[in-house]
């Protein structure tokens, strides 16, 4: 029997396609005949195996996490005919099959043993709600209308990955998807953040309440920013901070392209952005005019120059561009709201409220001060 008629017989789906380079194309029949794989070999120097191609279609991934793709070539590599190397071929991909699905379906009784762990675990939290297709490849868990969602994969030690979230992202919080080896941390790390940014989201919605809101159109949780329009050509970029509140937030005026006049001066393009006559001059003499907002000597933070008990601004700042002044009980008040100041020696440090610069105050005082 010659080698075409050889092959013919033993696999039927196989079909020459090209006697030049003689060239197979078609399907072996593995797994008890429940499965075809399709296959292309190509032989440029028949009967010879020497510089043969292999190719495969798309249902190769059934060989996906084995060691089908560095064994058949190694087979292609060895093979001295073409009958002899579809047939090993044949019997590589039946035992690959094999391996596969033995170790899913003993990992599968694994996963599932842990995944009802898992449900339990989070259900003891009456906080959070768990929604879950009807395999339960996909879970959903929502805490004070936040949510995101959650799919299986097929890796043991991280069983799950975010597909979705509510939640914004921030450069000081790991990724989601290193916070989630099971459900239960998906859901302490979804209740955390959820907390803090609370009340910036309460901010965010008085905002979207009260002021003309261009962007975004339709605000979502993981949106920190709102763009607010002034007039037809300007509007305010406001980006919140949601770990530090007490901080000035991060805010840009934006204007239109389309106002900004070549012909015209920078002053005049400003008046024309802001829609003023004039902008705001400098008094010549700040102490002779008593409608300022601040006078020279008077605390940044409270604007008075004497408090109740009769304490003038003691405390100035040592930035030679700020030289701001403070009442030490005012800034005292103001430095300990800082999440992040920090006490040495009954001094109080933190940034001045100004310049951000470093700045001190004793507390001792202050305590006194404030009793």
């Amino acid at each position: 029997m010659d080698e075409y008629s050889e092959i013919i017989k033993e696999h039927p789906y196989l079909i020459l396609i090209n006697d030049n380079p003689v060239s197979w194309h078609g399907f072996l029949l593995i797994n008890n005949n429940k499965l075809k794989m399709e296959i292309k070999l190509i032989v440029p120097n028949y009967p010879s195996m020497k510089n043969s191609i292999l190719r495969f279609g798309k249902n190769i991934y059934h060989m996906h996490n084995t060691d089908f793709s560095t064994k058949s070539m190694e087979l292609l590599h060895s093979a001295i005919s073409v009958p002899t190397f579809l047939r090993q071929l044949q019997r590589l991909m039946d035992t690959c099959i094999k391996k596969k699905k033995d170790y899913l379906n003993n990992n599968l009784q694994v996963f599932n043993d842990n995944l009802l762990d898992e449900l339990t675990g989070v259900l003891k939290d009456s906080d959070v709600a768990v929604l879950g297709n009807n395999d339960l490849t996909a879970i959903k868990l929502t805490y004070k209308n936040i949510s995101i969602v959650l799919e299986q994969t097929s890796l043991i030690h991280n069983p799950w990955t975010v597909v979705s979230s509510d939640l914004p992202t921030f450069s000081v919080w790991p990724s989601l998807d290193k916070c989630v080896p099971s459900l239960v941390e998906a859901a302490k790390t979804l209740k955390a953040r959820t907390d803090i940014l609370q009340d910036v989201w309460d901010d965010l919605k008085f905002i979207d309440e009260y002021c003309w809101v261009i962007d975004p159109i339709n605000p979502k949780p993981s949106h920190m920013h709102r763009r607010i329009n002034i007039n037809s050509s300007l509007s305010l970029l406001l980006t919140m901070n949601p770990f530090d509140s007490t901080a000035i937030q991060d805010m840009k005026l934006l204007g239109t392209d389309n106002k900004w006049d070549d012909d015209l001066t920078i002053i005049e393009n400003l008046q024309t952005l802001l829609n003023i006559d004039e902008l705001p001059k400098p008094p010549i003499d700040r102490g002779q005019h008593d409608n300022v907002l601040i006078g020279e000597n008077d605390c940044c933070i409270c604007f008075c120059l004497e408090l109740d008990d009769g304490e003038i601004p003691e405390v100035i700042c040592n930035n030679s561009k700020c030289h701001k002044n403070f009442h030490a009980a005012c800034l005292y008040k103001w430095l300990e709201m800082g999440a992040r100041n920090h006490v040495a020696f009954d001094v109080l440090y933190g940034k001045c409220p100004a310049c951000k610069e470093a700045i001190s105050c004793p507390i001792v005082k202050n305590k006194k001060n404030n009793n």
